[in-house]
C-alpha cells in the first residue's frame, strides 16, 4: 500500500469510493477538488486502485485558540481491517505533529 497526496486525476476514483459507501455523506467531485485546494486530501493506493482516503482541513477554534485538524476517513468495504485506515491516520498524525497542530479530530465515514 502506498499513501500519497491526492491528484486531480484521482477525483473520479475518490468520488466512486464515496458513492459506494452506505454513509449519508456523499461528496461530489467538485467538493473534493475544492477540499484539495483549501485543505488536504491523501489517498491509499493498492494495485493502482484507490482503496481509501482521508480529507482534512485545519482551522482555529474560536474558544480555545487551538489549531484543529478536522479529518474525514473512508476505506473501501473490501479493504476494511487491512491496515489502510491505520496507515492514513498515522500519515495525518505525522503531518499534524510536524505542523504544530494541537488537536487531530477524525470522523470515520462508514463504508459498509
Amino acid at each position: 500500500m502506498k499513501i500519497r497526496k491526492a491528484k486531480e486525476e484521482d477525483l473520479t476514483d475518490i468520488n466512486r469510493l464515496c458513492r459506494s459507501s452506505s454513509s449519508p455523506i456523499k461528496i461530489a467531485k467538485e467538493a473534493i477538488k475544492e477540499k484539495m485546494k483549501k485543505g488536504r486530501v491523501i489517498v491509499a493506493v493498492e494495485n493502482k486502485k484507490i482503496v481509501g482516503f482521508l480529507q482534512s482541513e485545519v482551522y482555529v477554534d474560536d474558544i480555545t485558540n487551538q489549531y484543529i485538524d478536522k479529518a474525514f476517513l473512508l476505506i473501501s468495504p473490501e479493504h476494511l481491517g487491512k491496515g489502510i485506515g491505520a496507515g492514513l491516520l498515522e500519515t495525518e498524525r505525522k503531518y499534524a505533529a510536524k505542523n504544530k497542530i494541537d488537536v487531530l479530530r477524525i470522523e470515520k465515514i462508514d463504508a459498509l
